[in-house]
Order: C-alpha cells, then structure tokens, then sequence
C-alpha cells in the first residue's frame, strides 16, 4: 500500500480513538491550578487540551531539529535539500554526490559557489 494511506489510515485510527476517549471522560471535575480553583470543568477539555499541548510541543520539537540539521548541513533559505548546485573547481558545475568530468576534487563543506579560498572559520595552515 501506498505511504500516503497507510498515513491517512493511523490518522483516522487516531481520531476515532480521540472521539471514543472523549466520549467516555464527559464527567466534571475540579481543576486546581496554582493559586485557581477551577469547578466543574469537563474532563474531555482538560484530555483534549493536554492532547493538544503534546502535539504542538512535539511539532515545535520536530520543526527545531530539522532547522538545526539544515543549519548544521550549511542550507539556507532559497537553497532546496537536494539539487543545488555547487561550482567546482574545474569550473564546472556539479551536483553535490556527483563527480565532474574533469576529475577534480569535491568542495569543501561550508564552501560556497565560487570560492576559492577556505571558509572564515577553517583552521590556519600548518607550517
């Protein structure tokens, strides 16, 4: 079967259990929070809210890391995951994970298109 239904399948699976799960919590309860005494408060608002939190905490999480990894791999905004193009030094252009034809050696990590001098942050020459 396809990704995309096995996703749409866990998704609607998820919600039926949601929609159950708030079915069977419709009792009020008391919520005490800090120096608040909240009375008579359905138990399905206080699941669905908790629900919800966790969600857009995970998602903020998620969002995070892969700003990070994109950071860490030197893409920028404008520039895709995969089909940029680099130059090499032959002159040529190629892609990244793609030999050139003239032989030359693959850029550096963090060098940009058109540089032919390290980057700012390597590390002095040894003598």
């Amino acid at each position: 079967m396809p990704k995309t239904l096995w996703r749409l399948m866990g998704a609607m699976a998820g919600i039926i259990v949601v929609v159950i799960a708030s079915l069977q919590n419709r009792q009020p309860v008391q919520l005490h929070l800090y120096f608040w005494i909240l009375p008579h408060v359905p138990l399905v608002l206080l699941v669905l809210l908790a629900m919800l939190v966790g969600v857009a905490i995970g998602a903020i999480g998620m969002w995070w890391d892969r700003q990070r990894g994109d950071r860490r791999a030197g893409l920028t905004k404008g520039l895709g995951r995969a089909g940029r193009t680099i130059a090499s030094p032959a002159g040529g252009a190629t892609n990244p994970g793609q030999s050139s034809s003239a032989g030359a050696s693959s850029p550096q990590p963090g060098a940009r298109a058109g540089d032919s001098h390290p980057p700012d942050d390597a590390p002095p020459p040894r003598a």
